[in-house]
Formats: structure tokens, C-alpha cells, sequence
């Protein structure tokens, strides 16, 4: 099963996600601004165009650096 979300983030507090289920991959690709996202301690920096997958099936983060952060998320469960 897959799930897509349009996501607008402002900077601010980081967004931690806990684990999602065992095997969860997230997929993002970043439109506009800028921010750091991936697995707590391994988030990297994206900016537009950018592509990052990971697992989250572990706790990740989503932390806009950039005011209007839009970003395309695919939570892919197998």
C-alpha cells in the first residue's frame, strides 16, 4: 500500500515521527525551500529537486530550514 502527501512545513520545531510499522519506507521529494529529513542522527539536507528515501520503520524527522517548504511524501508499506 502506498500513500501520497502534499506537505507545506515553515521552520520551526522539527517534526519527529515515530516508527511506522516494520519495513515502512518514506520517499520525499523536496518542490520548494529547503529542509532536513531522513532518520534521527542520518537526516540530510534537501533542497528543490532533491529526491531522499529511508527507512521508518525508526523514529526520522522533517525540519523545513526554509519558510513554505513543500514537499511530495510517499509512505510506502510492504
Amino acid at each position: 500500500m502506498r500513500d501520497i502527501y502534499r506537505i507545506v512545513v515553515q521552520p520551526g520545531e522539527p517534526y519527529v515521527s515515530r516508527a511506522h510499522g516494520i519495513g515502512t519506507i518514506e520517499h520525499v521529494i523536496l518542490a520548494t525551500g529547503s529542509a532536513r529529513i531522513g532518520p534521527e542522527g542520518n537526516a540530510v539536507i534537501l533542497r528543490p529537486g532533491d529526491y531522499v528515501s529511508y527507512p521508518a520503520d525508526t523514529s526520522h524527522v522533517f525540519e523545513a530550514t526554509e519558510a513554505d517548504t513543500l514537499a511530495i511524501m510517499m509512505i510506502e508499506n510492504t
